[in-house]
């Protein structure tokens, strides 16, 4: 099992998504108490959507 995790920082600071690679669909997976929600599907935790977000925030920053 492989876990992938992305920690972003400044205007997507505390946005923390983790993947993880089983071995096959039926492998067993304890989580670790640090995981949260599952977002698989939830369109707006794409890293499309992320970049759009931290660009809204970045035009709202720059306007004052």
């Amino acid at each position: 099992m492989v876990w992938h995790v992305d920690v972003y920082e400044g205007l997507l600071d505390g946005v923390v998504l983790t993947e993880v690679e089983l071995p096959d669909e039926n492998a067993d997976l304890a989580l670790p108490g640090w995981v949260g929600a599952e977002i698989t599907g939830c369109s707006e935790y794409k890293k499309v959507s992320l970049l759009r977000m931290r660009q809204a925030a970045l035009a709202r920053r720059r306007a004052g």
